[in-house]
């Protein structure tokens, strides 16, 4: 599943309440969409599990041959359930490794190598967020702008064209909460792959001396 794909779904974003129809007065500006307190600290994003699991499959997609990072983090996760510490986990699997000519510098490049791939996921994650603002919200502020000229050049459609003023401003913002949300979702999910990334590089240089 790509990252495009999930944005494209409904994603389960807050979704604002629609205001009841009532009627338009024949007035060219737009009223401002209500936007509650919970619904724009949750702009702030969270961590999602799906955008996780992609950034991870990414990872996985380009593994660099042979054994680094990416199987010492497997072997790592497959020692989940003993019951011995951290470091013991890491200093036994590198003595593993390193058995079958893994070395630790091997690791530690492996890991700024990922660290890359996850930032290119990122640079190209924003440049579709670009092209999705760009399509769902500011082409439908053209609309309006269109709209508002309308209405001044053709007075027999005023209350019509200010309906659709105010239904496509709505739509606009609302889908610019979704993509922002959508946004900070995704750089919290990176946030969590990076630092899972950065700890376990600063612990192989703790741990395996």
């Amino acid at each position: 599943m790509s990252l495009k794909s999930i944005f494209i779904k409904d994603d389960g974003s807050p979704k604002l309440e629609k205001p009841a129809k009532t009627q338009v007065p024949p007035v060219y500006s737009v009223p401002p969409i209500q936007v509650s307190q919970q619904t724009a600290s949750n702009l702030a994003g969270v961590a999602d599990d799906k955008f996780v699991t992609i950034l991870w499959q990414a990872i996985s997609d380009n593994n660099i041959p042979g054994q680094d990072y990416f199987e010492f983090k497997q072997a790592i996760d497959q020692m989940a359930n003993i019951p011995i510490d951290e470091k013991t986990k890491f200093i036994t699997t590198f003595a593993v490794f390193s058995g079958q000519g893994c070395k630790k510098e091997a690791l530690i490049s492996s890991i700024d190598t990922y660290v890359n791939i996850i930032k290119k996921e990122q640079a190209n994650f924003a440049s579709e967020m670009e092209s999705q603002l760009s399509e769902k919200v500011r082409g439908k502020q053209g609309q309006i702008e269109e709209a508002k000229k309308k209405v001044e050049e053709l007075n027999k459609q005023i209350m019509e064209a200010n309906n659709f003023i105010v239904t496509a401003s709505q739509e606009a913002q609302q889908e610019e909460l979704k993509i922002q949300m959508t946004n900070a979702n995704f750089n919290q999910s990176a946030e969590r792959v990076l630092t899972a990334l950065t700890g376990d590089k600063n612990k192989i240089n703790m741990y395996l001396q």
